[in-house]
């Protein structure tokens, strides 16, 4: 059976829609883009989301350091406070150790060296000057009979008798005349040494001392 070619343009009207039908139809597919986001838009939301973690992540340290700036601050206020609370205390202490020290060199020197009361009298003779009778260099007993043998011709001459008084600590004297009256005592000038350092306190003979 022989197979003949039929042209196009002599079939009829029905043969050619059915041919056009079969012409037309299409292989259509879903289009990806319609059913997938935008991968530019994805990456867009990522990236936006990213910088908006990390913006609230450097706001979050910012406002711990700062509260931990603060806190150390506090800390080291506090420190200083509480070093010069003890800076202060020490230096109390090492002052009153240190007069405690000094007194108990200087009651020493003058137990071993008793002839240090003569610079003492010396120097108050000198400043009193020529005294209005009655005048008198009182001194301890101990004292007064070194200063009779090293200073009597100077008191005689400056008007001044040496006395005894052994109620005084040795080293110091008292001169009294009708002028006015000088007080070097060892007692007199330890307490004026004393307020110079803001403290008071009474001399403390050792025990050598009578």
């Amino acid at each position: 059976m022989s197979s003949t070619v039929i042209p196009r343009e002599k079939l009829s009207a029905y043969q050619r829609w059915e041919l056009n039908s079969f012409d037309t139809v299409t292989d259509e597919k879903p289009c990806v883009e319609d059913a997938q986001p935008d991968a530019v838009t994805q990456r867009e939301g990522y990236e936006a989301g990213y910088r908006a973690g990390v913006a609230a992540a450097q706001a979050d340290v910012q406002r711990a350091t700062a509260m931990q700036v603060m806190q150390l601050n506090a800390l080291l206020a506090t420190a200083n406070r509480e070093v010069s609370a003890i800076d202060a205390h020490l230096a109390d202490e090492l002052l009153d150790l240190a007069i405690a020290l000094a007194r108990r060199i200087a009651g020493e020197a003058l137990r071993l060296r008793p002839e240090l009361v003569l610079p003492v009298v010396r120097e108050c003779l000198q400043a009193s000057g020529r005294a209005h009778a009655p005048a008198q260099v009182a001194l301890h007993p101990a004292d007064a009979k070194i200063v009779r043998e090293n200073l009597e011709e100077q008191c005689k001459a400056g008007g001044w008798i040496i006395s005894e008084d052994p109620s005084l600590a040795r080293g110091g004297c008292r001169l009294e005349s009708a002028g006015g009256s000088l007080d070097a005592s060892v007692e007199s000038r330890w307490q004026r040494l004393l307020a110079a350092f803001g403290r008071d306190g009474a001399w403390l003979d050792t025990p050598d001392n009578p």
